[in-house]
C-alpha cells in the first residue's frame, strides 16, 4: 500500500507537529476558550482545558498520543456531559459546549496540516460565539488576541522554519490590512431592530437586581455589588448628589413584613398629574440590562421617553423586559407638584395595615392622634422622632425573628439599612391614617472624571417614603433624617467601619478607584460608539453624507461597493510588485539576465524552463574553461534569489564581480 506524498511532513502517525507553530496553535485555542469560562459548565470547562494540556504533553512526548479507539468514548462522554448540564439540546449553551468538546477532541487527533486547519476553524467559531454572551471590550480584546495568534499559527505551519516573531508580525500585518474593510462593514452594514439570532443579553443569572418586593435585607444584598446600573450624561451642570433620587418600583402592599407592588393602584388611580414648578434638568441615560420592565429617571420625569410608558405612580416602564442595554433621553423637574386626587378605594389601600401588625408603632401613632394634631404636624413629629432615636445605618443589622419587623428596628435593634428606615416610617404614617407608600430605586451616583458621565451602581440602591398630604405626594427619606451622611456623601461614608463594602468602596483600596474610572470610561466609550451604533445613529451618519432615507437594499449595495474599493486599495499595493517583471525590481535578476545575454551571444541560449543550476551545468559541459566561473555565478544567483540569510549586499557585489570578470 503506497502512502500519499506529504509535502508538509505532518501526516506521520508518530511525528509531532513543529514546536513553534504548534505552541501558537495551543495558545490560540486557549485564548478562544477563555471568554467561555463563565458560561460553560464547570466540568466541561475542566475537560476542555485538560485535553488542551494533554495535547501540549503530546508535543513533548509523542508517545502520549491516545489511541483512536479511545476518542469515540471520550466524544460520547463529552456529549453526555452536555446533555446532563443543559437539557435543551438546541440551545445556545449546548451548541457552545459541543464546540468546546469537539475542539479538545480534535486537538488530540491532530496529525496533519488539514487537522490544524480544522482546529483553527473551530477556534474561530468559538471566538464568534463569545459575543453571544458578552460584547465588552475585554471579550473583544481576547478575541483579537486569539485571532492574531491563530493566524500566526497557520502561517507558521506553512513555513515552519520561520521564527515566531516573524510569523507574529505577519499575522499582525494581516489584521491591520483587514481593519479598513472591517470599518466599512461596521459602518454600512444594515442594522436590524433585534439582535442576530434573537439572542439578547441574558440577565438575572447569578445577579441580584432590584425587584418589586422589599423585605428586611433585600436592598442591603444589592449593595454588596458595585456593578454599574446606569450612566447619565447631563446637558448642563449635574444636580447635587443629594437630589439624585432615581425612581424605580413603587410598593404599596404590606403584609406585616414585606412590601410589594400589586399593581392595583394602576387600575384605580383617581386623578393623577404632575406639574413642574421650577427648572428642569435634561440628560441622557444608558441603562444596563436588568431583566425587569422599569427604567430609571430622576424624580420627577416630566414626560415619558420614546417606547416608554409613564404610569400613574410616576415611574417609567417598558412593555418588554430590558435584556439589552438601552439609551433614552429624559427631562426631570427639580421643583414639582405630584398631584393625586385619590379615590376612597385608593386611600383605603394606601393606609392599610394588617390588624396585628407592629403594635408598638401603632400605639405610638394613636398616642399622637389622641392629642388632636393634624396630618402635617403628625409627619413633623414622626420626622423628629426618627431624628432623636439614634438609629444606626449599617449593612449588617442584627437578625430579628420578630414578625413585627418595623417595631424590632425602631425599639430594639435601632440598626438597619435603608429598607428598615423606609418600612418603619411608612408603617408609622399608615398607623396615623396618612396615605403612604415605599419607593425603591437608587440614590446618588459618582461623576467619572475621565468621561464626565455620572455612574450609578448597585451599592447606590435605596428606599424612601412618599406621603400624600393635601392631595400632593411628598418625598420623605427617613434615612436622610437619621443619617444625612448617606445622602450627601454615599453609603461608604455612612456605614460603620467593618461593614462588608464592595471592593472599591473599602478605604484600603480607594486608591485603585482611578484605574477603575479609566476602565469604566473605556467600557462606556465602547458601549456608546461601537455597541450603541444602531439604526438611528447610522441614519444620522448617512444624512450627513447626503444619503438621507436610504433603504436597506441600497445601503447593502453601497456597503459592497465601498468594501470592494477599500479592499482594492489595500490589496493592489501588495499585488502590483508581484506582477512586475523580476528584472525591473530585483538587482540580482538584472545581473543574471545580463549573464544570460552574454552566453546567448556565444550560442548558449537559456531555455525558458531552464533553471540557473541546469543552465550553468550545461555551459560548463560545453565550455569547460568557463566551468568554475559559471558554476559560481549560478550558485550565488540562487542564494540571492531564493535564500533568506544569504541575501546580503556583499553577495550581490560578488555576483556583479564574477559576471564582470567572465571573459569567454
Amino acid at each position: 500500500m503506497t502512502r500519499r506524498p506529504d509535502p508538509h511532513g505532518l501526516a506521520q502517525a508518530d511525528a509531532a507537529l513543529p514546536d513553534r507553530p504548534a505552541g501558537m496553535l495551543l495558545a490560540g485555542a486557549g485564548a478562544s476558550l477563555l471568554p467561555h469560562l463563565g458560561h460553560l459548565p464547570p466540568l466541561l470547562s475542566m475537560a476542555a482545558f485538560a485535553m488542551l494540556f494533554w495535547r501540549g504533553l503530546m508535543q513533548w512526548r509523542p508517545g502520549l498520543r491516545p489511541p483512536r479507539m479511545l476518542l469515540l468514548p471520550l466524544m460520547l462522554a463529552g456529549l453526555a456531559g452536555v446533555v446532563v448540564s443543559d437539557q435543551r439540546l438546541l440551545s445556545r449553551d449546548a451548541g457552545v459546549s459541543v464546540l468546546a468538546v469537539f475542539l479538545g477532541l480534535k486537538l488530540l487527533e491532530t496529525r496533519a496540516l488539514r487537522d490544524v486547519q480544522v482546529v483553527a476553524c473551530l477556534c474561530f467559531f468559538l471566538v464568534l460565539t463569545a459575543f453571544m454572551y458578552d460584547q465588552s471590550p475585554r471579550v473583544a480584546g481576547l478575541a483579537l488576541v486569539a485571532l492574531w495568534v491563530l493566524l500566526a499559527a497557520l502561517i507558521g505551519f506553512q513555513a515552519s522554519a520561520r521564527h515566531t516573531a516573524s510569523t507574529l508580525r505577519e499575522a499582525a500585518l494581516m489584521l491591520v490590512q483587514a481593519a479598513p474593510v472591517m470599518v466599512v462593514l461596521f459602518v454600512l452594514f444594515p442594522r436590524v431592530s433585534t439582535p442576530l439570532w434573537g439572542l439578547g443579553a441574558q440577565t438575572g443569572r447569578g445577579v441580584t437586581v432590584l425587584t418589586e418586593t422589599m423585605q428586611p435585607g433585600s436592598i442591603g444584598e444589592l449593595t454588596r455589588s458595585d456593578s454599574i446600573v446606569l450612566r447619565a450624561r447631563f446637558d448642563g451642570t449635574p444636580p447635587s448628589r443629594s437630589s439624585l433620587y432615581w425612581r424605580g418600583p413603587v410598593l404599596e402592599q404590606f403584609d406585616g413584613i414585606a412590601w410589594s407592588a400589586d399593581g392595583s393602584g394602576l387600575h384605580d388611580p383617581g386623578t393623577v398629574k404632575m406639574r413642574s414648578e421650577g427648572p428642569t434638568v435634561d440628560y441622557e441615560v444608558t441603562l444596563e440590562p436588568h431583566g425587569q420592565h422599569w427604567v430609571f429617571a430622576i424624580e420627577l420625569p416630566t414626560a415619558a421617553p420614546t417606547d416608554t410608558d409613564y404610569l400613574p405612580d410616576y415611574r417609567l416602564t417598558r412593555r418588554d423586559r430590558i435584556t439589552e442595554r438601552v439609551r433614552y433621553r429624559v427631562s426631570s423637574s427639580r421643583a414639582y407638584e405630584a398631584i393625586h386626587e385619590a379615590s376612597p378605594r385608593t386611600l383605603r389601600r394606601l393606609t392599610y395595615l394588617p390588624a396585628t401588625s407592629n403594635p408598638r408603632l401603632t400605639k405610638l401613632a394613636r398616642t399622637w392622634l389622641a392629642e388632636g394634631i393634624g396630618d402635617r404636624a403628625f409627619v413633623a413629629r414622626a420626622i423628629a422622632f426618627f431624628r432623636e432615636q439614634g438609629l444606626t445605618y449599617t449593612l449588617t443589622p442584627p437578625t430579628s425573628t420578630s414578625e413585627h419587623s418595623a417595631d424590632a428596628f425602631v425599639f430594639e435593634s435601632r440598626a438597619g439599612f435603608c429598607e428598615h428606615f423606609a418600612s418603619a416610617f411608612t408603617v408609622l404614617m399608615r398607623a396615623g391614617g396618612i396615605p403612604a407608600r415605599v419607593v425603591t430605586g437608587y440614590q446618588g451616583g459618582e461623576i467619572n472624571p475621565v468621561d464626565n458621565y455620572l455612574e450609578v451602581r448597585q451599592d447606590d440602591a435605596h428606599a424612601w417614603t412618599e406621603v400624600l398630604l393635601d392631595s400632593r405626594w411628598q418625598r420623605i427619606d427617613p434615612t436622610a433624617i437619621a443619617q444625612p451622611l448617606r445622602i450627601e456623601e454615599g453609603m461608604a461614608r455612612a456605614v460603620p467601619p467593618g461593614d462588608p463594602l464592595p471592593f472599591f468602596g473599602q478605604r484600603a483600596f480607594s486608591h485603585l478607584a482611578r484605574w477603575r474610572n479609566h476602565w469604566d470610561a473605556l467600557g462606556n466609550g465602547w458601549n456608546q460608539h461601537v455597541l450603541g451604533f444602531d439604526r438611528a445613529r447610522q441614519s444620522t451618519l448617512m444624512t450627513r453624507f447626503g444619503l438621507a432615507g436610504i433603504d436597506e437594499t441600497r445601503l447593502a449595495a453601497l456597503m459592497m461597493a465601498a468594501a470592494g474599493i477599500v479592499l482594492a486599495l489595500v490589496v493592489l499595493p501588495l499585488i502590483i510588485p508581484a506582477l512586475r517583471l523580476p528584472g525591473r525590481s530585483d538587482p540580482a535578476h538584472r545581473l543574471w539576465l545580463r549573464f544570460c545575454a552574454r552566453m546567448a551571444r556565444l550560442g548558449l541560449e537559456r531555455a525558458p524552463s531552464e533553471g540557473a543550476e541546469a543552465f550553468t551545468c550545461r555551459i560548463a559541459k560545453a565550455r569547460p574553461e568557463l566551468a568554475p566561473q559559471v558554476i559560481e555565478i549560478g550558485r550565488i544567483y540562487n542564494e540571492l534569489r531564493y535564500g533568506v540569510s544569504t541575501r546580503t549586499p556583499e553577495r550581490l557585489r560578488r555576483l556583479r564581480q564574477c559576471i564582470a570578470r567572465l571573459r569567454p
